[in-house]
Parts: structure tokens; C-alpha cells; sequence
């Protein structure tokens, strides 16, 4: 009778135990993933300026509220900077290589799942506008994919994903498999005013994750 009572109470115990994980999984999705998001730019080098709108301060906003969003999915979030400089060391002769080689050791000493890279478009045609996501080999297509297909139904844009061209510096030496994230046209004026808003920044952040719960899951 004894060994009976035992067997049921572990048999209870075991159930509990698979309740309280498959909660957790619902609740906390991207638990156990390690992702790099690596905002583009930032100190001297401010990327694209339209007018007094600064690329690296957007890209650098868009990606804290993605550290947010995948926090509190669960995930283990790196961010290359957290706020406007870049990775360069002081008085490197080399300056943009040497941000580039810190941000490309940072990420691969990360032993990340994957890494966004997180940037902005401009053309000297305006007419363009729509996030487009660009994959660093053919094991991170499908990545691209969801997370282009995610913002295009949301956003009512039809981008389409590209390859990072072959030997681009930065990607072609990191061992991390990741994308890079256009969010937007700095240079298109109707798009413009929306990425300069936190509420905008907001909605990219939580499309992004959602897309990234899709793609682990």
C-alpha cells in the first residue's frame, strides 16, 4: 500500500513538474536563447543624417526596446553599446576598422544563438520605404525570411530578403549566425516620421521578437 502512495505522489510530483515547465515555456519562450543586438554606429560615426535626425540614435533606441521585449520573452540579450559611442579604442589610427574588429569579438566571444544587427536605409530616391532584412549565409535565409514576412504583414510593406554581399566586413568574420535589420528610409519623409517615434520604435521591437519566437519555436 505504501509503495502505491509513493508511486502516485510521484506520478503528481512529475505532472506538476511538466505543468509548471510548459507555463514557463508559454510565459518565457525565448528561455535559454543568448542573442547579440548590435546597434549600428554610434559616437563619432553617426551613419546617415537627415537633417537633425541621426541614424546610430535610432538604431541605438529601436534596439533597447528589442532588449526589452526579448527580456522579458526570456531570452539572455547582449547589446554591443547601450548608449552613443562606438567600439573603437582610443586613438586607433584605423578608426572604423577598429570598431568594426571589437564589435565582431564581442559577438562571436558571446556564444549567442544569433545576432541583429540593427541599422537604417537611405537613397537619393525617396519614393522607397519598408523594412528589409539582409541574412549572412544560407543558414540564416529562413531566419530573414520570418522576421521579413512578420514585418511585411504588419506593416503593410512587401521587401523582400537579400544576401549581405559576400566579403562585407564585420560579417563575413563573424561565427555567429544572425541578419541584419534595415528598419526603414531615413529618406523617405513619411517613414522618417515614424522611426523618431518611440511609439513606432515600440511596434518594430515587438515584431521583431514575435517574429524570433516564431523562428524558435
Amino acid at each position: 500500500m505504501k509503495t502505491k502512495f509513493k508511486i502516485v505522489i510521484l506520478i503528481l510530483l512529475l505532472l506538476s513538474a511538466l505543468f509548471i515547465n510548459t507555463k514557463v515555456n508559454a510565459l518565457m519562450p525565448l528561455s535559454g536563447k543568448i542573442i547579440v543586438i548590435d546597434p549600428g554606429h554610434g559616437g563619432k560615426d553617426p551613419g546617415t543624417i537627415s537633417d537633425t535626425t541621426y541614424e546610430s540614435n535610432i538604431n541605438l533606441a529601436i534596439s533597447k526596446a528589442l532588449e526589452i521585449e526579448l527580456s522579458k520573452a526570456g531570452a539572455t540579450v547582449i547589446l554591443t553599446r547601450n548608449d552613443d559611442y562606438d567600439l573603437s579604442v582610443p586613438n586607433a589610427r584605423w578608426r572604423k576598422k577598429s570598431d568594426f574588429d571589437n564589435r565582431i569579438n564581442l559577438i562571436n566571444d558571446s556564444k549567442a544563438d544569433i545576432y541583429l544587427s540593427i541599422h537604417l536605409n537611405y537613397l537619393t530616391n525617396s519614393a522607397y520605404y519598408g523594412p528589409q532584412v539582409f541574412y549572412d549565409n544560407k543558414d540564416t535565409e529562413n531566419l530573414a525570411t520570418i522576421i521579413q514576412n512578420t514585418l511585411n504583414t504588419n506593416l503593410n510593406t512587401d521587401r523582400k530578403i537579400k544576401p549581405i554581399p559576400s566579403k562585407t566586413y564585420m560579417y563575413d568574420k563573424l561565427n555567429v549566425p544572425g541578419v541584419l535589420i534595415e528598419c526603414g528610409f531615413l529618406s523617405n519623409p513619411s517613414e522618417k516620421s515614424k522611426l523618431i517615434t518611440e511609439e513606432y520604435q515600440q511596434k518594430l521591437a515587438i515584431l521583431i521578437k514575435d517574429a524570433l519566437i516564431s523562428y524558435f519555436n
